[in-house]
């Protein structure tokens, strides 16, 4: 059996593609593993500071110590992200425009902080969860 050039690329790019779209299910299906598939926004942001995972669309900010305030939004990939999670972070402050770039963002979850004053939401959000804070109102 005898392949053009053409022919043996279009091969190659079909087996390729095969492997490529397999989903790896082993018993050890680790961190690694999966960053190595993430597209980059999710490895050039501030997912060292933060939890990223990219498989839930989530960045986890909870039980970190951000007295000072949460890292800048431009540290994440604010329109990839459907949830942000800041649960006993030590939150005192959300600037008031701070989730306004998450321009798909559907979860807040900011319970056991410090936070006393509102902040304005992105008109995508579903859901706020605020418990054992004392904003009064949003």
């Amino acid at each position: 059996m005898s392949f053009t050039g053409h022919s043996l690329l279009c091969l190659l790019l079909l087996l390729v593609t095969q492997v490529c779209s397999q989903k790896i299910t082993t018993v050890s299906d680790s961190v690694d593993t999966k960053r190595s598939h993430r597209p980059r926004t999710w490895t050039e942001h501030g997912c060292s500071i933060c939890d990223c995972r990219y498989d839930e669309r989530t960045v986890n900010c909870s039980n970190r110590n951000f007295s000072q305030g949460l890292p800048p939004p431009s540290s994440f990939p604010v329109q990839d992200v459907l949830a942000f999670v800041f649960t006993n972070a030590n939150v005192s402050f959300i600037e008031k425009d701070y989730f306004l770039p998450f321009l798909n963002l559907q979860n807040i979850y900011g319970t056991r902080n410090r936070l006393s004053s509102p902040f304005l939401l992105p008109p995508s959000i579903k859901k706020l969860q605020l418990r054992e804070n004392c904003v009064s109102s949003m």
